[in-house]
């Protein structure tokens, strides 16, 4: 599923690709992950360019110079194409943005679990949508404050949308086994040299994944993402590596290195 370095890989596509070109048709091919009716997407869009793209946690925002902002959320098979003129539309085109040049973008989806929207207030929207701060942008008061707050297991609390926006089950997964913590760990039972710790993690991790273009193939070779199979060897101490189902979403990290007690 891509988190926060992959949408910002996707960010920094769509800048080298997609900007300062006229917009004159946009096709949505699959009406359910619209969260606009397809006449107004089109209305907002046709007739303008995109001037910039921003990301926040993981979503994507196209700026246009009318106002209008397109939303892309990338669900867990979500990516972009920019197509040259006449080349083949890609399989699983859910939207299709084709520009005055000729060449078009395209948003495609194998599992169709992604989302399409509009904006023209940006803020607004991370508010509406009841977002919380950026996970590489959110200080280390903020983040203390957020998560020691919560009562909820720390796997959790980390792909809770609504605390630290941008991380999902991958990621979460190396933070604590970098931090040395159990999933299941209540956040309540973290003293602050331990969040600390987390949040160091937390910023270490992301930006060496952004750092390597989010090719978990160039990860180091001691971080746990490598590893992700029960029974597996831990790449720092060689205990074993355990799964267990944490808020739906199965865990994997080191028996040995991340003690619950």
């Amino acid at each position: 599923m891509p988190e926060l370095p992959d949408v910002e890989m996707l960010r920094r596509y769509i800048e080298d690709t997609s900007l300062d070109q006229k917009i004159v048709e946009v096709n949505a091919q699959h009406i359910r992950l619209l969260r606009v009716d397809e006449p107004v997407l089109s209305e907002a869009l046709n007739g303008s360019s995109f001037k910039r793209c921003t990301r926040y946690g993981k979503l994507a925002f196209l700026a246009t110079d009318r106002g209008s902002a397109l939303v892309l959320h990338f669900g867990m098979t979500g990516n972009l194409h920019y197509l040259q003129q006449n080349e083949p539309e890609p399989d699983y085109t859910c939207l299709l943005v084709s520009f005055e040049n000729g060449n078009s973008l395209s948003y495609t989806s194998t599992r169709k679990l992604g989302r399409i929207d509009l904006t023209y207030d940006i803020a607004g929207y991370i508010i509406q949508n009841h977002l919380g701060p950026d996970a590489l942008t959110v200080n280390k008061k903020q983040f203390k404050s957020i998560i020691g707050k919560s009562t909820a297991s720390i796997k959790s609390v980390l792909m809770d949308q609504s605390k630290i926006a941008g991380i999902g089950n991958i990621y979460s997964d190396e933070i604590l086994f970098q931090a040395h913590i159990h999933p299941k760990k209540k956040t309540s039972e973290l003293n602050d040299d331990a969040l600390g710790m987390l949040y160091r993690k937390m910023e270490h991790v992301l930006q060496i994944a952004i750092d390597r273009q989010a090719d978990s193939k160039s990860f180091p070779d001691s971080w746990i993402i490598h590893r992700r199979m029960e029974g597996e060897n831990c790449p720092v101490c060689g205990g074993k590596v355990a799964k267990l189902k944490i808020s739906g979403r199965t865990s994997y990290f080191c028996s040995a290195c991340q003690k619950l007690a």
